[in-house]
C-alpha cells in the first residue's frame, strides 16, 4: 500500500474554512473573519497574518488532535505571528499594511481564548497597538473593502468593550476622524455602517471627556461634551427606530414558570433568566442589536459622568443661596439625566440578557446542522494519522472545544455579556445570572473558566 503524509496545518485550515469562513464570514456575520480569505490568499511569505490565522485554525478546527496538542500547535503559530509582526512593524509600508492591523485584532481574540488564570490576558496591549496602527494608516483605513471592514470592526466592536474604556490614550488622530467623516458622506449607508458611525462618534467623545475631566477649571468643555452626547443619543435612538419591528419579537415568562425558575435558581451556578426573552431572524440581527445596546450603555455612562463631574467641580463650596435660579433649574435637569441614564442602562442590560437564549439556541441548531457533514472540501477521505497526533481524538475533542456551535460566535456573545456585567446599577442577582451564563459559554468554547470569571470581575471594578 502506498503511504502518504498530510500537512496538519492544511487539514485544520480546511476545517476552519468550512466551519467558520464559508459558513459565517461570507454572510457578513463576523467582519474580522470575513476578510481572512482575501488576506490569506494574498499574504506574502513574511506576512504575520498567515501564522496568526493558523493559530486560530488550530484552536477552533482540529478534531484529530487532543486539546493539549491543539494548544501546543496554536502557541507555536502564535509565537511565529508575534515574531513576524515585530519585523513588519519596523518598516512603515509593512506596518501600514492590512495584514498587520488584522494580526493585532486577531491576537486580541486569540489571547482571550487561550489565556488561563495564571496568564491573564491584557487586552489593553492589543487595543493600544490597534489604535497606533489605525492612526499610522490614516486615510488608508478606507482605501479598500478589507481596510474598511477592519476599521468597522474596531468602531463597532472594540470601542464598546470595558477594556477599551480602561485603556489610556485611545485617541483617534484628526486625520482618521476626518477620513471617517468623508467616507460616511460618500458611501451608501446601511444599518451596520450607520451604527458604526455613531459608535465611532461615541468613542471620540469619550476620549475627549477623559481629557476634559483632568482640568476642573474648564467646566464649559464638559458641558459641550454633554450636549454632543445628547445629539449622539438622539442619533442612536433614531437608528433603533429605523430597525424593522419584526426583527425583534418578545415573549414573557408565565407566573408558574417564573416560580419554577426561582426555585431552580437558589442552587444553580448558571440560573435561569427570569425576564422576557427575544427572538430574531438570524444571528447577524441579534449581534447588531446587541452592538446597539453596548453603545447605548456607553452613551448613558458618559451622560452620568458629565453630570457627576459638573456637580462635583462646578458647584463645590457654593451655598445654595449663591446659586442663580438658572443653576437651580440646571441641577434639577442634571438629576433627571442621571435617573434617565440608569433607566436606559437597565433596559439595555435586560435586552442583552433577553437575547442570550435565542443566541445559544441558534448556535446549537447550527452546530447540529454542520455536524451532519463535517467533511471539508479538499480534506482527504482517509483518516489523518500523523505519528505525532492522536488519531483517536475524534469528534468529542472538537465538540468539547466548539460546543454545539462555532466558538467564534460564542466568543462574540461574551462581549455584550461583559458589557452588561460591567454596567453600573445592575442588580446582584442579574449579575450572577450574567456571570453564570458567561462561564457556561466559556466552558463550551474551551476557555479557562477561572480566567473568565476574573476578567468579568476586573472589568466591572
Amino acid at each position: 500500500m502506498t503511504s502518504f503524509s498530510v500537512d496538519p496545518d492544511q487539514v485544520v485550515l480546511n476545517q476552519f474554512t468550512s466551519f467558520h469562513l464559508l459558513a459565517e464570514g461570507n454572510k457578513g456575520h463576523d467582519a474580522l473573519f470575513a476578510v481572512i480569505p482575501s488576506l490569506y490568499a494574498s499574504a506574502r511569505s513574511t506576512s504575520p497574518c498567515t501564522p496568526a490565522i493558523l493559530a486560530m485554525a488550530w484552536i477552533l478546527s482540529a478534531p484529530f488532535a487532543t486539546p493539549s496538542q491543539r494548544m501546543d500547535a496554536a502557541r507555536q503559530k502564535y509565537g511565529e505571528a508575534v515574531a513576524k509582526l515585530r519585523d513588519a512593524l519596523k518598516h512603515h509600508p509593512t506596518a501600514k499594511a492590512d495584514d498587520a492591523l488584522f494580526t493585532v485584532l486577531l491576537m486580541f481574540m486569540l489571547e482571550n481564548i487561550t489565556a488561563t488564570a495564571k496568564s491573564m490576558p491584557d487586552p489593553r496591549f492589543h487595543i493600544k497597538g490597534a489604535i497606533t496602527l489605525i492612526n499610522l494608516r490614516g486615510s488608508q483605513n478606507f482605501a479598500s473593502d478589507v481596510a474598511r471592514k477592519l476599521f468597522h470592526f474596531v468602531k463597532i466592536t472594540l470601542t464598546a468593550l470595558p477594556a477599551w474604556h480602561k485603556t489610556a490614550n485611545t485617541r483617534f488622530s484628526d486625520e482618521v476622524i476626518e477620513a471617517d467623516r468623508s467616507a460616511s458622506t460618500s458611501e451608501s449607508p446601511t444599518l451596520g455602517t450607520r451604527l458604526g458611525d455613531v459608535a465611532f462618534g461615541i468613542a471620540v467623545l469619550r476620549e475627549k471627556l477623559d481629557r476634559a475631566c483632568l482640568d476642573p477649571s474648564k467646566p464649559q468643555i464638559v458641558r459641550e461634551i454633554q450636549q454632543r452626547n445628547r445629539i449622539l443619543d438622539q442619533r442612536l435612538m433614531a437608528w433603533r427606530i429605523s430597525v424593522p419591528r419584526e426583527w425583534e419579537t418578545f415573549s414573557f415568562v408565565s407566573p408558574d414558570e417564573r416560580k419554577e425558575r426561582l426555585k431552580y435558581n437558589e442552587s444553580a451556578r448558571a440560573p435561569n433568566w427570569l425576564g422576557y426573552t427575544a427572538s430574531y431572524p438570524d444571528l447577524k440581527t441579534v449581534t447588531l442589536l446587541n452592538s446597539f445596546r453596548m453603545h447605548s450603555i456607553t452613551i448613558q455612562v458618559i451622560a452620568s459622568r458629565c453630570t457627576n463631574w459638573i456637580a462635583q467641580h462646578h458647584r463645590v463650596d457654593r451655598p445654595g443661596s449663591e446659586m442663580s435660579v438658572t443653576e437651580n433649574v440646571t441641577t434639577a435637569h442634571d438629576s433627571s439625566i442621571e435617573v434617565k441614564a440608569q433607566e436606559v442602562i437597565r433596559a439595555m442590560v435586560d435586552g442583552i440578557c433577553a437575547s442570550v437564549p435565542f443566541h445559544l439556541d441558534k448556535l446549537a441548531l447550527n452546530g447540529q446542522t454542520r455536524s451532519l457533514g463535517s467533511h471539508s472540501p479538499g480534506e482527504p477521505s482517509k483518516r489523518i494519522d500523523p505519528s505525532e497526533l492522536d488519531p483517536t481524538a475524534s469528534n468529542k475533542n472538537q465538540s468539547a472545544l466548539r460546543g454545539a456551535g462555532p466558538p467564534a460566535r460564542r466568543f462574540m456573545l461574551l462581549q455584550p455579556l461583559v458589557v452588561a456585567y460591567s454596567a453600573p446599577g445592575v442588580p446582584a442577582d442579574q449579575k450572577r445570572w450574567i456571570l453564570g451564563k458567561s462561564l457556561e459559554v466559556a466552558k463550551q468554547i474551551g476557555m479557562d473558566e477561572e480566567m473568565v470569571e476574573k476578567v468579568f470581575k476586573e472589568r466591572s471594578s
